[in-house]
């Protein structure tokens, strides 16, 4: 996980504690949100989220317009940031993205681009 953001909402080049958020407005993207509130609740963090949405490249915009911090996944930030990415170092938001499909029915040559792609 990553933290995007313009330079005036923060100056460091990592996050190695969710305290350092605190008091930042933050841009949650909606499908982590038990994720973040469960390991802000565990460290006694009351976050202040700015502004909820659905999709991680609106998150991604907002930050980049200067609404807040938003915390998405690396590879996603990765294509379509254009302000300051910050690592998140934080073990219980590690993401992985994993591919899964059915044996026994036949792989396309659709599938087969997608799988050589992942």
């Amino acid at each position: 996980m990553v933290a995007v953001t313009r330079e005036e909402f923060f100056e460091r080049r990592e996050i190695r504690h969710l305290s350092e958020l605190k008091d930042s407005p933050i841009i949650l993207y909606r499908r982590f949100q038990e994720i973040f509130n469960r390991s802000f609740r565990h460290q006694g963090i009351r976050p202040f989220y700015s502004v909820t949405c659905d999709d991680a490249r609106t998150a991604i915009h907002w930050a980049d317009e200067g609404l807040g911090i938003a915390l998405v996944p690396e590879s996603i930030a990765l294509t379509y940031a254009k302000s300051k990415i910050i690592p998140v170092k934080h073990t219980n938001w590690i993401t992985h993205l994993n591919l899964v499909w059915r044996k026994d029915r036949e792989v396309t040559p659709l599938m087969e681009k997608i799988i050589e792609m992942f």
